[in-house]
């Protein structure tokens, strides 16, 4: 029980936390933060709507991925 706790935490800080509502709250530091940033401009409307997007499905995927760790589904799987 303590491993999934601990894998549970791990994938919150990952998954939710920093790719997920980081983009969605600041899509702007995200673009900055990646190798897309070569040149010094500043982001368009499409690449923020790209990255809040992203955001979105990385909030939903980490929080699935913690209800499956939670629950034991790796275990069930292997």
């Amino acid at each position: 029980m303590e491993e999934r706790i601990v894998f549970s935490i791990f994938t919150l800080i990952i998954f939710v936390l920093w790719m997920g509502l980081l983009s969605i709250i600041k899509p702007e530091f995200m673009v900055k933060t990646t190798a897309l940033n070569t040149l010094k401009k500043t982001p368009t409307k499409s690449q923020i709507r790209r990255y809040k997007l992203s955001g979105y499905f990385w909030l939903v995927a980490g929080i699935v991925l913690i209800i499956i760790i939670m629950f034991g589904g790796f275990e069930k799987i292997g």
